[in-house]
């Protein structure tokens, strides 16, 4: 009997797949589930994989690797996609592959599965991550091969088969993806691109409107493009996310909604909740713009795009990827020091920003302005750097 890794979260299409995959195709079936940041318990989820015919649940708890090693290597390297969301499913992916590729070695299985649909994104980022570690697994898509294409095909099936899952109302038209770096939610009824859409469909993020109307200050310190602590006391990355994520929740920050290209080609409409991510972000490009080198920063840019549009293609095991880390790991060298960001009514920016490697210069500038009127440039550029070798900062000027 062949033996199958399936990424299973309770929900209707992976319920359909245990079935499918046990049932129809005469597989022992291993449920993996895999906790990483989701804010339901994961417990039930492995006893519903049992009842639903799994042969074995595996719940692990990865939040520690993802924050570690997925999502705070992103944060340093500035990635984001070209829509602007900040690429939660796509770190995430890649990190679920890699555990399950230990299972299925470890149990001696040829096969992964997903429940994921042919139009989106993540069945590609599976396939590419599954055949960049081990090529000789094979990846099964029940809901492609059953040819079930639609929330209506799996309601069906499930009652046919009289299938436990968790309460998801028939009527449901909002699917969510969480993780503990953001949310993602689509509406299956978005017939166009003008409607706007149900207040239901954030979920993890308080209506800015709604939100207080004081603001609140928060302080994250970081080392080498990393956050280490919030308000002076250090902290573990989880602990640091968690806490910025109801802080930013609280007062609606994160909020994104996009016409989303999907690697496939076609067109959807997406609804992002990052509010960590979001504050994070405006963090570490405050504590950039004190400290590096303005050559440096513009050849920046291009690297935090090229870095973003590897892991939204599913490329996070490629060595373009490790290449691009080994650079950020040396660019963000000197990116260390704290920052106070000011949140109000859906909005975050830096107010301080703080830095033993701090370039601001007061002297040097003013020194700039008594020189602004000299005739001959390049003399009074000559006299500058003479000035700044006196002031200790030629290495940042010659850079």
């Amino acid at each position: 009997m062949d033996t199958v890794v399936l990424a299973y979260s309770g929900r209707l299409s992976t319920a359909v797949c245990v079935h499918w995959l046990k049932y129809k195709m005469g597989m022992r079936v291993i449920a993996f589930i895999p906790n990483i940041g989701q804010a339901e318990s994961l417990e039930p989820s492995g006893e519903l994989a049992i009842e639903g015919g799994a042969d074995i649940s595996n719940v692990k708890d990865l939040r520690s690797r993802f924050a570690t090693h997925y999502i705070l290597p992103a944060l340093r390297a500035g990635a984001i996609s070209v829509s602007g969301s900040h690429l939660a499913n796509a770190l995430a992916r890649p990190l679920i592959v890699e555990e399950m590729v230990k299972i299925a070695r470890e149990e001696g299985a040829r096969f992964l599965a997903h429940g994921y649909d042919r139009e989106g994104n993540d069945q590609l980022r599976f396939a590419t991550s599954m055949a960049m570690l081990d090529n000789n697994l094979k990846v099964i898509s029940p809901l492609q091969e059953a040819r079930l294409s639609s929330r209506k095909d799996l309601l069906a099936y499930a009652e046919k088969y009289d299938l436990p899952i968790w309460d998801e109302p028939a009527e449901t038209t909002i699917e969510r993806i969480e993780n503990l770096w953001g949310v993602s939610s689509q509406w299956h009824c978005a017939q166009n691109t003008w409607d706007p859409a149900p207040d239901d469909v954030y979920t993890l993020t308080c209506d800015p409107a709604q939100a207080p109307e004081e603001p609140e200050n928060l302080e994250i310190g970081f080392e080498k493009g990393q956050p280490r602590s919030l308000g002076g006391v250090k902290k573990d990355p989880v602990a640091i996310i968690q806490e910025l994520s109801r802080l930013g929740a609280r007062h609606g920050v994160g909020r994104l909604e996009i016409v989303e290209n999907r690697l496939i080609g076609v067109k959807r409409r997406e609804f992002y909740e990052s509010p960590a991510a979001s504050l994070l972000h405006t963090a570490h490009k405050a504590l950039e713009g004190l400290v590096l080198g303005d050559e440096l920063r513009r050849f920046q840019v291009y690297m935090s795009q090229k870095y973003g549009e590897v892991v939204y293609n599913g490329m996070w095991f490629s060595q373009l990827r490790e290449s691009l880390d080994s650079f950020f790991k040396s660019s963000q060298s000197r990116v260390s020091g704290k920052v106070r960001v000011r949140v109000l009514r859906g909005q975050c920016w830096a107010t301080g920003v703080q830095s033993v490697y701090s370039r601001y210069q007061p002297t040097l500038s003013e020194h700039l302005r008594q020189r602004h009127s000299t005739v001959d440039a390049t003399k009074g550029y000559l006299d500058l750097l003479s000035f700044a070798r006196e002031s200790e900062t030629a290495h940042w000027l010659g850079e």
